[in-house]
């Protein structure tokens, strides 16, 4: 092997697997966008004692805490984008097995395969949610 295979070796396999890590955090943040759209629609559906919280007020002050805990994407905007995406995929929690333990890993394993569409060519269907 000559001196400049070796050079190429190292940059293509750099490139590769940059692209590989992207794409899992691209999977990952989709994943996690659908089950914060996921929580916050179950706890608007909670009840009437939580109706001081509903709407606008709960979006802001969500934010405004989740901010506060130290996490990044969590603005209104992209909060009512999460529970936008997970309204419009909503069939994905109708599928799983309920409240069990194992809910999350399923809806983590049918949310890779939805991801894995909807990142890989079907942009449209993804940025439907609004964020990019």
């Amino acid at each position: 092997m000559k001196f400049e295979q070796l050079l190429t070796l190292f940059q293509e396999t750099h490139r590769e697997l940059l692209q590989r890590a992207a794409r899992s955090v691209d999977i990952a943040l989709v994943i996690r966008n659908w089950l914060f759209g996921w929580y916050i629609v179950e706890f608007e559906q909670g009840g009437a004692g939580r109706a001081e919280l509903y709407g606008k007020n709960l979006i802001n002050r969500l934010s405004e805490e989740l901010k506060n805990l130290g996490l990044k994407g969590v603005s209104s905007t992209n909060l009512k984008q999460c529970r936008s995406f997970y309204s419009s995929y909503r069939e994905i929690r109708q599928a799983m097995s309920g409240e069990s333990p194992e809910f999350l890993s399923d809806a983590v394993i049918t949310l890779q395969a939805l991801s894995a569409g909807l990142i890989g060519g079907h942009n449209i269907d993804y940025r439907r949610g609004g964020w990019q």
